[in-house]
């Protein structure tokens, strides 16, 4: 019976990762021995979560960092290795579960599949679902599962395991629907495959419809990136759009509860990029606000359209526009906007971290017997 697991990850803890600390936290308190082995420990972000004790960190001025993880690994003495993503799987875990015969497995989500000249290409795909040892891959949607199926992973490797929110780690929800749209926010880092560019175009689409709508795009803004520095400046044509560097996750989350919508406006980059099924929408949906998204990865299974949320075509601010112009129609009757928002809440919640969980560890279950 497995008796310990060891995440491993290159970068432990991560702002923008907050469903890897989620799993890992909610498989502790149901007691099931779990440590982080990681590359370079984030200690400032560290600081800040219940189960810092079991994060270890190779040494910064090791001459060889793989033999000392490979060493570290080997002390532990795990029953089961797991990687956050795909392409740690293949490319660090991979070769140690082999010499140590361990079994293994690994999260799918999107750079790490999708993103030409960083992911793992259909063959490695292929090649890490045949492997002996790869007992785990665990994938985001249907979309990404559908991938996966075409590059010949075993269908009883996959699971689906959305992205998962901790429901008791978010601020109180709202508690009546928005009676308009007036405030708009978008949350996410400054790149491509986030689509604020056409988020300000459709905000700009119904300013010319008089629809007055304020835009805050929180994260789009990153000074310290040229992309962000690119959007801060071109926002600042327009009175009613602000884009800002990232926040603390927990002020990200009031700024987002406080706003009448939030926007997803993604899509897939010119390098492939593509976002899977971000986190952000869950963590509205559960604090009552409403989504309009648009309809790449695996979204479409959060946000059906005008049935918990609204789903636009990417990289098409006409369409993004049209469908906030909806949404701003339904949230003028409260009995229907509340509706929608309790559609959302009840699908969002197959996205909380105990649902999420109860899949991996049932896997894992038939996979290497119970856990004790």
């Amino acid at each position: 019976m497995p008796q310990k697991i060891i995440y491993f990850q290159q970068s432990f803890p991560n702002h923008t990762e907050t469903f890897v600390k989620a799993e890992i936290a909610e498989l502790l308190q149901r007691d099931y021995c779990v440590e982080v082995i990681c590359l370079q420990a984030n200690h400032e972000q560290l600081a800040s979560i219940d189960f810092a004790d079991r994060v270890f960190e190779i040494p910064r001025d090791s001459k060889d960092p793989y033999l000392a993880l490979y060493q570290e690994i080997k002390k532990r003495s795990p029953d089961y290795l797991h990687a956050p993503w795909s392409t740690e799987a293949w490319r660090i875990l991979r070769p140690l579960a082999e010499e140590l015969q361990i079994p293994f497995g690994c999260s799918v989500h999107a750079a790490d599949i999708w993103r030409r000249g960083n992911r793992l290409e259909p063959e490695e795909l292929r090649d890490l679902g045949a492997h002996p040892q790869c007992v785990t891959i665990a994938v985001e949607g249907t979309y990404h599962r559908d991938y996966l199926r075409w590059c010949t992973v075993p269908e009883e490797k996959l699971l689906i395991t959305p992205n998962s929110v901790p429901k008791e780690g978010l601020p109180e929800a709202r508690e009546l629907p928005p009676k308009e749209l007036g405030v708009v926010c978008s949350i996410g880092r400054s790149v491509p495959k986030k689509g604020f560019y056409c988020g300000i175009d459709a905000m700009r689409f119904l300013h010319l419809n008089q629809y007055k709508v304020r835009y805050n795009i929180i994260g789009g803004g990153d000074e310290g990136s040229a992309e962000g520095k690119a959007l801060q400046e071109y926002t600042k044509q327009f009175s009613f759009i602000s884009a800002t560097g990232m926040l603390p996750h927990s002020e990200a989350l009031l700024q987002l509860r406080d706003s009448d919508a939030l926007l997803v406006p993604s899509i897939v980059a010119e390098n492939g990029d593509s976002d899977g099924v971000p986190t952000v929408i869950t963590e509205a949906m559960l604090l009552g606000v409403p989504v309009v998204a648009t309809d790449v990865g695996s979204i479409s299974d959060l946000v059906i359209d005008g049935q918990t949320g609204y789903l636009a075509r990417a990289a098409d601010p006409s369409s993004l526009a049209n469908k906030l112009r909806e949404l701003a129609e339904v949230l003028k009757n409260q009995d229907a906007a509340a509706a929608l928002i309790q559609r959302a809440k009840k699908q969002a919640a197959r996205h909380e971290t105990q649902a999420s969980v109860n899949t991996l560890v049932a896997h894992l279950e038939s996979k290497l017997g119970r856990f004790s």
